[in-house]
């Protein structure tokens, strides 16, 4: 009887230690030593590959799930066996440093550019077996979402070596979470046989592609392979929304013919909204509608006419921003506004601010302008002119203007002075030829 007690405690222990060993939890010596390989591309700079290493390699080893071999073994491993860093490598140069290394699995990450998509390769090496252990791409539109991507591969890996992964396969619910879609969005897409694997489909072309805009494509109907084919363009999803409302669902006249013509995507929107087919067409289309303009000009003033008679003359030139207040700049009649500084003899920067009202039609406007200056560096004193000019194709324009204001007590250089200085004398005229760009 004495023995009973002794046999009930033996077998308690096998039960309890059989149970520990079905968890999932891995045991703190059984995970696997990883080497990461260098982010291998021909269109980043070292530099930049390094930092992306660094970050991946970082996020790697916060999951908790690798021993992360330390990147200088890496590295002097990959000089003994001649094998350029950051360079396409061979899997069995991937191969070789896993061997040599005594490592269970071999990091491998290749980022490259095409057109305007970039994309991001994902390999883990086993060793041991010479096979896959877990593959996946990504596509990003730029640079900017290189760590969002960063961030969802590693994100992706942790699920697929937790057996997150597999446990979700078959549960749409759980699948919805995994791509971040709220509680609401999750229940509206399981009620309406939203396909996970469609969605996912989408998303490895824009990362930034939610469950929430999933749900706005179900909604209006659009058709996901067109969404597709933008998205491989390097296209937000709120400009697919837009050229997908407009009826747009062929990519390829933007590519072929607008963006070798310089133009955005929401450019091509916008011509394809009013009727416009031609890239030559909108250039024309979309300078009806500019709103500012960088003006320069040169000319000379005088104190009177013919300038043989007068005590002094001076070049000028001027600087300044030109903004109209109008929406069409080929109407009738548009008004802007002007600042910018004038620069007498060319050297003596004086503020102006400008009033201007353009009357006429395309090609030829005339212009009235009323402005007024301050000159505070040489002579201290204020002026207010008047300008009356004619202006060409939008881009030139020729003026005459009168100026008055109270007298100032220095004096410029002058060349036709028979001092050294010549007084200002008001009211003092001049002509101006202008540039707009």
């Amino acid at each position: 009887m004495k023995r009973i007690p002794v046999l009930v405690l033996l077998f308690c222990s096998v039960a309890v230690l059989a149970k520990a060993g079905d968890t999932n939890i891995p045991a703190a010596d059984s995970k696997s030593k990883l080497a990461v390989i260098d982010v291998m591309s021909s269109s980043f700079e070292k530099s930049k590959s390094r930092m992306l290493t660094d970050n991946i390699r970082s996020a790697l080893f916060n999951l908790r799930i690798f021993d992360i071999v330390e990147r200088g073994a890496v590295q002097k491993v990959m000089q003994e066996q001649n094998i350029v860093s950051g360079s396409v490598l061979e899997d069995s140069d991937v191969l070789k440093i896993g061997r040599t290394m005594n490592v269970d699995k071999v990091f491998v990450c290749t980022i490259e550019k095409f057109n305007t998509m970039i994309s991001v390769n994902v390999r883990i090496v086993n060793v041991a077996t010479l096979l896959l252990d877990y593959t996946d791409n990504f596509y990003i539109r730029n640079e900017d979402q290189l760590l969002d991507a960063i961030t969802e591969m590693v994100k992706k890996i942790e699920d697929n070596y937790l057996g997150r992964g597999k446990e979700t396969l078959y549960d749409p619910a759980k699948r919805w979470a995994q791509a971040g879609a709220s509680r609401n969005d999750a229940d509206w897409l399981m009620a309406n046989r939203a396909d996970p694997d469609a969605y996912w489909a989408l998303r490895q072309f824009d990362i930034r592609f939610s469950p929430a805009e999933y749900i706005l494509v179900k909604k209006g109907g659009f058709d996901e392979q067109a969404i597709k084919r933008f998205f491989q363009s390097g296209i937000s999803y709120n400009s697919v929304k837009r050229a997908l409302s407009l009826g747009i669902v062929d990519v390829s006249t933007y590519r072929e013919v607008w963006r070798p013509a310089g133009f955005s995507f929401e450019d091509y929107l916008d011509a394809y909204e009013n009727g416009i087919t031609l890239p030559s067409d909108y250039t024309t289309y979309i300078e009806r509608f500019k709103k500012d303009w960088i003006v320069a000009g040169a000319g000379f003033v005088a104190d009177k006419f013919p300038i043989t008679d007068t005590q002094f003359k001076w070049f000028t030139g001027t600087i300044g921003w030109e903004h109209f207040w109008t929406r069409n700049q080929r109407d009738w009649y548009k008004i802007s506004g002007e600042m910018g500084a004038h620069m007498l003899m060319l050297f003596d920067p004086v503020p102006y601010a400008q009033l201007n009202l353009y009357l006429g039609g395309y090609p030829f406007y005339g212009k009235i302008a009323v402005g007024a200056f301050y000159e505070f560096i040489m002579l201290n004193h204020y002026a207010g002119y008047l300008r009356l000019g004619m202006e060409i194709m939008e881009h030139w324009e020729w003026s005459i203007l009168t100026v008055w204001g109270n007298q100032p007590t220095g004096t410029l250089p002058s060349s036709t002075s028979s001092e050294t200085n010549a007084p200002i004398a008001f009211p003092y005229f001049g002509a101006m030829f202008t540039y707009k760009f």
